[in-house]
């Protein structure tokens, strides 16, 4: 039997297997210490919201372009520690400075932002805490509030034009620097002041030329355009001529001027001729001649205005007997007396019969309607109390107490 020899096996080459089997493996357990060492670095360098808020803010003139989804949540305050743009401001705007809110700690502000802005002033001197609502001078926008009631629709309630133009409860401010429109049953404006000389409502026309301008304008399709009230005062006074193109209603009327024999220190007051009819009167003093015979002519335009006319004859300097020969024709009467050169004072009364006396008829006696039944326009005169007053169911028991937009509404009208 042949038997191999054994061949022998080197130590040298056991121990260079070995050491590159260790040396691989710590290779990478420093690639992995190394790994998790850089991400516990970056999470160290990752700033706290504490430290943010400390970081110098950015140059206010700087372009900041966020993606879309960017948002911020902030619980807390929102505290700019750096002067910011010209030394006084900081903004929270828009990228394209296009709008935003500017908080002031100085004395100017922009006058012309290129859009949108509200500016809040600090409180100094110049500029005590105001607060600016800019529209932008780019744009010609205008200034629009809208709220809404609970459950409602938010809806526009006022807006200031780019022109400086007002509107409330309206969009259309072209009629006026100022418009206030109420749809509902509330005032559209109230004045009230507590002063003994101040105006609840003034209003003042500066205009030099022309007489088409007004101080103060009221009007009503269907109900009172303007309409005054005072308990022991004047419910309205004018000082200067007045027009009235429709009806006027009163109670009484009189003339009242400075006494003619002592103007400083007295008035004189005359009532005014009141009638049944629509009336105007003429009068004057003819003589007749030696045939006891007059002509009285009266205006061209008197038979085209008056209708029913009536005859009153007076004698004057002795006794004689005067009649009306002739009655009013083509403009003109005749007069006739018993004697010659008698002088005659001679009134004619007519109705009128214009256009707008045949379709405006005053109505002579008439119902009382609705809640005015009952009720006076006078009633101290009938020993009744001021809260049977016709005008009184729409007035206050005190100046400074305003009556109920439905109680303004039973007015008498004519």
């Amino acid at each position: 039997m042949t038997t191999s020899p054994i061949k022998p096996i080197r130590l040298s080459q056991q121990l260079d297997k070995l050491a590159a089997q260790l040396i691989l493996a710590m290779l990478c357990g420093l690639l992995l210490v190394s790994s998790s060492f850089a991400q516990v670095k970056r999470t160290e360098q990752r700033p706290t919201p504490e430290a943010a808020t400390m970081e110098k803010p950015p140059d206010p003139n700087e372009t900041v372009t966020p993606s879309p989804q960017d948002s911020q949540v902030v619980d807390g305050d929102i505290i700019f520690t750096s002067p910011g743009a010209f030394g006084y401001a900081r903004d929270i705007r828009l990228s394209d400075n296009f709008g935003g809110l500017r908080f002031y700690g100085a004395d100017s502000l922009t006058t012309s932002p290129a859009g949108a802005a509200v500016q809040f002033f600090g409180n100094n001197a110049n500029f005590p805490g105001q607060l600016y609502l800019d529209s932008g001078a780019d744009n010609s926008a205008a200034l629009i509030f809208r709220t809404a009631q609970t459950g409602g629709t938010i809806s526009e309630r006022m807006r200031v034009t780019a022109n400086g133009q007002v509107g409330i409860g309206t969009t259309d401010t072209a009629s006026g620097t100022l418009r206030v429109v109420n749809n509902g049953t509330l005032d559209g404006v109230i004045g009230v002041t507590d002063s003994l000389v101040g105006y609840a409502v003034w209003g003042i026309d500066n205009s030099s030329v022309g007489t088409d301008s007004v101080g103060v304008r009221g009007e009503s399709s269907s109900g009172i355009g303007v309409e005054g009230q005072s308990l022991d005062g004047l419910a309205g006074r004018f000082i200067g001529d007045v027009s009235v193109s429709g009806t006027l209603t009163k109670g009484g009327g009189s003339f009242k001027i400075d006494h003619p024999l002592d103007p400083a220190n007295r008035y004189l007051s005359h009532s005014f001729v009141e009638s049944p009819d629509m009336m105007n009167i003429y009068n004057g003093n003819i003589t007749t001649d030696a045939k006891g015979r007059a002509v009285v002519t009266m205006p061209d335009y008197f038979t085209a205005l008056n209708r029913d006319f009536r005859y009153q004859l007076t004698v004057i300097g002795q006794f004689a007997q005067a009649v009306v020969f002739s009655e009013i024709k083509g403009n003109r009467f005749v007069i006739k007396t018993n004697k010659p050169s008698v002088k005659v004072s001679w009134q004619v009364t007519g109705v009128r019969q214009d256009a707008y006396a045949e379709a405006y008829r005053i109505q002579v006696e008439e119902e009382k309607q609705g809640v005015e039944r009952g009720a006076y326009i006078h009633p101290e005169l009938f020993n009744q109390p001021a809260t049977k007053r016709i005008a009184g169911v729409r007035s206050p028991t005190s100046r400074k107490t305003t009556p109920t937009a439905a109680a303004r509404r039973t007015v008498t009208k004519r």
